[in-house]
Parts: C-alpha cells; structure tokens; sequence
C-alpha cells in the first residue's frame, strides 16, 4: 500500500502550523484538503499558499467544496473556480470538484446542478485536458445517486480518477477488523456501476473517510 494510502487534513489560518508540524514528523505520503468556496478571499490565498508549499514535498489531492449560495449563483460558483483552479492544476495530483453531491445539505439538489458546477470548472483553465478532475465524490456508496451523477456527464468533463466519500457511523458500515474489506468492496462496486453507465478507464480513490463512531 506504499503511496496508496494519504492524510486528510482541514487546514485552515488557525490551525495549520499546528497540523504542518505534524504532517512533518511522518513519512512523505499523498495529502487530501478541502478548499471551501464560502470562505473570505485571505483565507482562500493563505490555503493556496500551504497547498503549493506542502505539493513540493508530497503529491496532493483536493476537493473543491460547494456551498448552496454557489450553486445558486452560478457566477459566484465560476470566480471561485477562476480564482482557484488555473493556480492549483499545475501542483496537485487530483481536483475532485463538489463535496456528497447526493446529500442535499452540502448545495447540490440534482445531477443538472452538479453538471453545472463541472461545466464551469473546465471553463475556468486554458487547457482542460491538463486539468486532473475526479469525482463524483458521492457519500457513502449511494449507487442510485452514482448513476444519476454520471448519466449525462458533459462531454468536456473526463475524470481521471472516480471518487467516493465514506463517513462512518454504526448505522451505515462495519467497523472494525471488517473495515478494510467493506471499503474495498464499496471501491469494486464504485467502478462497477459507474461502468455500467459509461466506459471509464479511470481509476478509483476514495478522497474523504470520516470517523463518527470509535473504533472497535
């Protein structure tokens, strides 16, 4: 599992030196941060500043997250990913774009809403084709949602890995000795069903695995 297996950290101007220090104290692995669009314009360049600085080290992959006022206001969706994405292609590995886009609570009511987000982030780089989109980031292996997500998918939009968000809790996966296995079979199933829907010679990553529930 050398090199397959990274750190998700939220980094934000409070925090970061704090979890930078930690992040030096390990062996160089891959490295997952959220960039959220509501946050003020100082905070968005302080975490481009940290995401170029740690990509020097170690191969990162970001999220950049919706909000519902983005995906209501379209404009407000497209200078974000203006703002960030010609600086962020050239130094990650990985742009997911949209955060559970099956879960209404993060912004994204239908496939139409989240097609449009994509739409605007190849518009927002000169050449698209350099651009390491993945998604669709469902959360926690909702595959009817999998299937609505990429049925239609614009042509503009190749990804170049398929992405899945887990959040654990003790109502949704086993935790415990099982855990590996059922995370491994959520990415076989990932890659199946989104086959069925179009043929894709793209990878799998699962981008965000949350703890709600302790470990067994």
């Amino acid at each position: 599992l050398n090199g397959r297996l990274g750190l998700s950290l939220e980094l934000d101007s409070s925090n970061a030196e704090h979890q930078l220090a930690g992040l030096h104290q390990l062996p160089p692995m891959p490295v997952h941060i959220n960039v959220y669009r509501h946050h003020n314009s100082a905070e968005l360049k302080f975490k481009l500043s940290l995401i170029e600085k740690i990509s020097r080290r170690q191969q990162v992959v970001v999220t950049l997250v919706q909000d519902r006022r983005g995906v209501n206001k379209p404009r407000r969706w497209e200078a974000f990913c203006q703002k960030t994405l010609p600086r962020l292609t050239p130094l990650v590995e990985g742009i997911q774009i949209g955060r559970a886009v099956n879960r209404g609570h993060w912004g994204v009511w239908s496939a139409e809403e989240y097609h449009r987000l994509l739409i605007s982030a190849v518009k927002s780089v000169d050449n698209p084709h350099k651009l390491p989109l993945m998604g669709p980031g469902i959360e926690n292996g909702r595959w009817s949602d999998l299937v609505s997500s990429l049925a239609g998918l614009p042509e503009a939009v190749v990804f170049s890995a398929l992405t899945l968000n887990v959040v654990a809790s003790d109502g949704n996966a086993p935790w415990g000795r099982g855990a590996l296995s059922h995370l491994l079979s959520r990415m076989t199933l990932l890659r199946a069903f989104a086959g069925a829907v179009q043929p894709f010679a793209a990878r799998t990553k699962l981008t965000h695995f949350g703890v709600k529930a302790p470990w067994t």
